[in-house]
């Protein structure tokens, strides 16, 4: 997997995906079935650590119970930094809907890593949208789908000073 980070959001960025079991995975990630690992480097002292983890499928519902939650930040209002994102639920909605499952799978990550920079609330236009509909599905696809301007200057400046 592939993962894209704005550089208006970070000066450097290290993505780490680590599946479950495997040998390089550290300890503490052997739990998760996937974690992506974001480090921010722009600063040399210890870095912001977001942290998304993939649960399995069964894992889904212990978590959120509403079926049409894509992922979620549970302590985003307090400067959370662990988020869930639900890939079965992305996979069917994206089946569904027929659009790029690895496209909604990245815009979906990017929305919970938005959470956890910006908080809890969602906008009503852009990638912090709360539902997915035919016009952000067609965004997704035409690669338009965006953290608003008001948005990236927030996450800019809250890298920046971190």
């Amino acid at each position: 997997m592939r993962a894209r980070c704005s550089a208006a959001s970070f000066q450097m960025v290290a993505v780490w995906l680590v599946a479950a079991g495997a040998a390089a995975a550290p300890a503490d990630e052997a739990a998760n079935p996937v974690a992506v690992r974001i480090h921010d480097y722009a600063t040399e002292t210890a870095p912001a650590t977001l942290t998304i983890i993939i649960p399995l499928d069964r894992m889904s519902t212990r978590i959120s119970a509403n079926p049409v939650v894509l992922g979620t930040t549970p302590a985003a209002g307090s400067g959370g930094r662990l988020a869930y994102v639900f890939a079965d639920r992305v996979n069917q909605l994206a089946r569904l809907k027929q659009a790029n499952e690895g496209q909604l799978l990245g815009i979906v990550i990017a929305h919970e890593i938005g959470h956890m920079l910006l908080g809890p609330p969602h906008a009503t236009t852009g990638l912090m949208r709360p539902m997915c509909d035919r016009r952000q599905l067609r965004a997704i696809a035409l690669g338009q789908l965006r953290f608003t301007p008001d948005e990236e200057a927030i996450i800019r400046h809250r890298s920046v000073s971190q």
